[in-house]
């Protein structure tokens, strides 16, 4: 931070920041403490509100028959952008 000279800000600094925009934003209070201890206590408003990167859509056997390379061979044929 900044984008253009990474590791300028010392960790005192980083958690400063990080601190006023968790105040911003209601999450903690004017006057926390913010450090490597209590910044992984933080409970983010939305913590429950997250899915995996690539949530459970099919079933066991779909996926097992896509990591084999079957699901594709029977599936309709896509579109071929030429």
């Amino acid at each position: 931070m900044p984008f253009d000279r990474p590791g300028l800000l010392q960790p005192p600094e980083v958690y400063a920041a990080v601190a006023y925009v968790l105040n911003l934003n209601g999450i903690i209070e004017e006057d926390g403490v913010m450090d490597a201890t209590s910044l992984p206590k933080v409970k983010m408003p939305n913590r429950d509100g997250f899915v995996g990167r690539f949530p459970a859509r099919m079933s066991d056997k779909n996926a097992a028959a896509m990591n084999e390379g079957r699901l594709l061979r029977n599936s309709t044929p896509r579109t071929r952008i030429i």
